[in-house]
């Protein structure tokens, strides 16, 4: 970082440092953002499909005669 800045290496060091930090505490968000809208959509699929499981199926046919 330091050559390609044409900084001392103490800077480059300092910038590079910065520059991980950024992205790691981004990222960290980035990745519970996704995973809490990846549950939200599982659940509505979830509720669609049991929805729609209910409405098709003959429940009549699972009571005992």
């Amino acid at each position: 970082m330091a050559k390609l800045l044409n900084i001392s290496h103490v800077a480059g060091m300092l910038i590079f440092s910065a520059i991980i930090i950024v992205i790691a505490v981004l990222g960290y968000k980035v990745i519970h953002k996704l995973g809490k809208l990846a549950s939200i959509v599982g659940i509505l699929a979830f509720v669609y499909m049991f929805i729609t499981l209910l409405l098709s199926a003959d429940l009549s046919a699972l009571a005992p005669q």
